[in-house]
């Protein structure tokens, strides 16, 4: 594995299926996602956007 440098800029996306709250674990580097396995079309659309924010905020 290869350590993290903290002037690379890496974002880290933690989904979960299940309610488990994960932002403890991306810290400042990421964000923690939750996504009911019983979504609605229009959560899961927030969802993505909230993902690809995250992805590019870090370029």
């Amino acid at each position: 594995m290869i350590p993290l440098e903290p002037k690379w800029p890496v974002r880290i996306v933690a989904v979960s299926l299940q309610g488990a709250n994960l932002s403890s674990i991306v810290g400042e580097r990421g964000v923690a996602l939750d996504i009911p396995i019983d979504y609605k079309d229009d959560e899961l659309e927030e969802k993505a956007n909230s993902i690809l924010q995250a992805i590019l905020s870090g370029l």
